[in-house]
């Protein structure tokens, strides 16, 4: 029994022509690959990304510059160890303002991208 004309299916063998199997190509030639997805955001999604920036970096920056503005030492020192979380807010919030330069940069077209 030759494998290249026959397939089998179940107990029962089934005669395929070579020519109308479409998932079996020859040696020289690969397949097309398709066009790349273009991905469009909408409006609210972009604003919604700036409000998120914007709010992040002023939460950051409003945790990083309180101690100097807080007259009790208590609390001073309270909200001064929580600077990591400033740093991290201000981070944020910036990396979410350059995802949404970068959408609007790129415009409506363009193949897709995580961001």
């Amino acid at each position: 029994m030759d494998c290249n004309h026959y397939t089998c299916i179940g107990p029962a063998l089934l005669y395929v022509p070579a020519r109308a199997r479409p998932w079996q190509l020859p040696d020289n030639q690969a397949m097309p690959l398709p066009p790349p997805p273009l991905r469009r955001h909408s409006t609210k999604a972009n604003n919604e990304i700036l409000l998120k920036g914007i709010m992040c970096a002023a939460i950051g920056l409003a945790v990083l510059l309180a101690p100097y503005f807080i007259r009790s030492p208590g609390m001073q020192g309270i909200v001064a160890s929580a600077s990591v979380v400033g740093w991290f807010a201000l981070v944020l919030g910036c990396g979410f303002m350059l995802v949404y330069g970068r959408r609007r940069l790129t415009g409506r077209s363009g193949p897709s991208s995580p961001l």
